[in-house]
């Protein structure tokens, strides 16, 4: 930056040219560095919502497979932090009615297809609402996560019941 107002202060037009160059050269540097971050937010949020809805279907899918249900330690820590499911999701009461991960019973694939993600407003917080329809009561069921970056990543944090 310092080098164009040296170059600017050698040139033969008057002050009020080179004035105005200078607040159009500052311009198009602020505007091109504020599009840049624009593009790097957006893609941020495409890869969370890609992230989230192939953690999410690939849960419904698995969760709802009679013979072998679990979910894999090594596929949890991909898309939840330790944190997370050391406090949560591996200490849930064996006496809670609900699927710690998206707080329902009963499973159904035809959520797979009508799963719903969306960026919850909260600051600068990463939130996301994870909606699922539920056929028979005719409504969307959904749940908010909390992200946190974990090794270098987007991870569920917390999950958040929205009482519906």
């Amino acid at each position: 930056m310092l080098y164009l107002v040296w170059l600017f202060s050698f040139s033969k037009k008057t002050n009020f040219m080179r004035t105005i160059k200078m607040i159009t050269i500052l311009a198009l540097v602020f505007i091109s560095k504020l599009s840049f971050a624009q593009v790097k937010n957006t893609n941020d949020h495409d890869n969370i919502v890609k992230r989230l809805s192939s953690f999410y279907s690939y849960y419904i899918v698995k969760s709802l497979d009679p013979v072998n249900d679990k979910i894999s330690r090594d596929t949890m820590k991909k898309y939840c932090t330790a944190s997370f499911l050391k406090q949560t999701y591996y200490a849930v009461d064996p006496e809670r009615d609900a699927d710690v991960m998206l707080d329902v019973q009963d499973f159904d694939t035809a959520w797979v297809h009508t799963l719903k993600i969306t960026k919850v407003s909260d600051g600068d917080k990463k939130k996301y609402s994870i909606c699922v329809w539920l056929v028979y009561e005719k409504i969307y069921h959904c749940i908010h996560v909390a992200l946190k970056k974990e090794q270098g990543e987007w991870k569920i944090d917390k999950v958040i019941q929205t009482g519906n």
